[in-house]
């Protein structure tokens, strides 16, 4: 139970790395319908779950991959999708880090979502997870260059996928794993403080920098103090303007994850509106993103739904706010709840 865990993991330094270890205990020795029931009422009960509650479905696929190498079935769940997809992440991630054969992966992808409603946020899951699996295990003499670090992965993400959609979402996966890196002494890198999306604005494609630039919002979040003024700002100074637009999504998206549990939304509302045009609409879309990602496990909606209808948000953005959540929810829910939603619309 939920009080349980919370008794065997007290409020300190190492609550969050207990209660992960606790749930990847719970599916491995459980299986998935315990340690999912464990998880929601985790999410239920504590805050500081809620917070990191991707990081909490990564230790989960990790889990389902230990299960899945010792020949258990692996049957794919609603809950699977909690908290943006972290479940993908974490088995993809395992799974290259277990065969290293990058072949397995992409295999295992295509099977995976040949029959689901929500096929392409599964691919984007698997992928992302490939990418950081194979950054994950990188060679030890490139730590200290950053280049050095990506550039293998990379290179395995352009021959494996096919076309934009999935290199984009692969190379997020090689970047999103550097930005975590640079936490790490051990890999002897260091983010530019004064200029953090330095590195980024110097990789070789379009494609790259935005994978780079939208990976990278974790840590250039953490620098800016989570100021949404600034990091706007940040995006607004992108040169490609498609690339911003992309970029814009994932930053509002990461800062509506950092304040789910605020009083108001308002500074999100007003971040997004007084940056520069064209990149109000999509930093409105990745707030609405942000919320389904981490909100409560199947009623994302219900969160999202209040953000739309706040005060501070009028006009023309309600209207795109609403019809964002309901593409959401009929890609993710079923058709009654779709339908459900609609009629509160």
């Amino acid at each position: 139970s939920a009080s349980f865990a919370l008794r065997q993991c007290p409020q300190n330094a190492h609550h969050v790395q207990c209660l992960s270890d606790l749930l990847q205990s719970t599916y491995k020795e459980q299986g998935a319908d315990e340690a999912f029931s464990l998880f929601k009422h985790l999410y239920e009960a504590d805050p500081t779950f809620v917070a990191v509650c991707h990081d909490m479905t990564h230790g989960l696929g990790t889990a389902a991959y230990d299960r899945y190498a010792q020949g258990q079935p692996f049957e794919i769940r609603d809950e699977d999708t909690n908290c943006g997809y972290g479940f993908f992440h974490g088995f993809l991630e395992a799974l290259v880090g277990h065969t290293g054969n990058p072949a397995d992966a992409h295999t295992f992808c295509e099977n995976l979502i040949a029959d689901l409603p929500n096929a392409e946020s599964v691919r984007a899951a698997c992928f992302h997870g490939f990418g950081h699996g194979v950054t994950d295990g990188s060679d030890p003499r490139a730590w200290g260059s950053e280049q050095h670090i990506v550039d293998p992965g990379l290179a395995l993400c352009s021959r494996i996928t096919t076309g934009e959609k999935e290199l984009r979402y692969c190379a997020g996966g090689v970047y999103n794993a550097l930005a975590y890196m640079y936490k790490i002494p051990k890999y002897k890198i260091s983010i530019n403080r004064e200029d953090p999306l330095a590195f980024c604005r110097a990789q070789a494609t379009a494609i790259l920098r935005e994978a780079c630039y939208s990976n990278f919002n974790v840590i250039v979040s953490k620098i800016y103090n989570d100021d949404f003024g600034r990091l706007t700002k940040l995006v607004e100074a992108i040169p490609e303007a498609a690339v911003a637009e992309d970029v814009i999504t994932q930053f509002a998206g990461y800062q509506a994850r950092v304040r789910l549990s605020s009083a108001t939304d308002a500074p999100l509302i007003e971040g997004c509106l007084q940056v520069k045009e064209p990149l109000r609409a999509p930093c409105i879309k990745g707030l609405v993103g942000g919320f389904m990602h981490a909100a409560e496990p199947g009623q994302e909606y219900e969160r999202t739904f209040a953000f739309c209808s706040s005060a501070a948000l009028t006009g023309n953005y309600r209207e795109l706010c609403f019809s964002t959540l309901a593409g959401v929810v009929k890609l993710q829910f079923s058709p009654s709840v779709y339908s459900a939603v609609c009629k509160r619309i």
